[in-house]
């Protein structure tokens, strides 16, 4: 309410006092009606009040606008790198050796840890994301899920090494059998295994991981 309105709302009422003590009966309903005039206009010029959102409005709208739908599994984030993604993944590549003129007997295991360790599962060495990188690569070129179980010939001698080569990608496993020389197997199952035995052969051990 500004300082003009009051000074007119004194005046009307000041006036009204006066006619009505002057003895003007009839004055007395037109000062009435000017003062509820101006009673109207003051309440005209008064601004409607603001709607509070309630507690439920607030929470619908910050849910609306905050909630972030989450990734699906499995699927590639854009601009992710592609060999990272295999390397995150739930990759586990165990390869058993046996036989050869000294009838050895090995395992070793690369799991999705990254870690190399070997049949009695002691941790060896830290495989370097690289070799992870290249290793699942090589299942993929593999196509390992769709080999046959195994490539082995009819006659097995002698003094050969058996492999098996077992994937897991954290869904599935798949495990390959075949012996040095085997006619039937595939060229990739070969590069794999040779992938493994590079890891490793490469790989560091702990100690020499420290001293580098």
């Amino acid at each position: 309410m500004n300082k003009q309105v009051l000074e007119w709302i004194v005046l009307v009422l000041l006036g009204a006092i006066l006619l009505t003590a002057c003895g003007g009966s009839a004055a007395e309903p037109e000062a009435a009606e000017l003062a509820d005039a101006f009673t109207a206009e003051i309440v005209a010029d008064k601004p409607e009040p603001t709607a509070v959102p309630t507690v439920a409005a607030v929470a619908e709208v910050d849910e609306s606008e905050t909630a972030v739908p989450a990734p699906e599994v499995g699927a590639v984030i854009a601009g992710a790198d592609t060999a990272a993604i295999a390397i995150t993944s739930e990759l586990a590549i165990t390869l058993h050796r046996s036989g050869g003129f000294a009838g050895l007997d090995e395992t070793w295991h690369i799991g999705t840890d990254g870690w190399l360790r070997d049949g009695q599962n002691e941790a060896l060495s830290q495989v370097s994301d690289e070799t992870l990188a290249a290793l699942a690569a090589q299942v993929d070129q593999a196509d390992f899920f769709n080999l046959a179980p195994e490539y082995l010939p009819k006659d097995t001698c002698c003094d050969r090494f058996f492999y098996t080569v077992t994937v897991n990608d954290g869904s599935r496993t798949h495990a390959v059998n075949t012996i040095d020389d085997a006619p039937n197997a595939p060229d990739g199952l070969w590069m794999l295994i040779s992938a493994i035995m590079t890891a490793v052969n490469e790989t560091p051990s702990p100690t020499e991981q420290l001293i580098c």
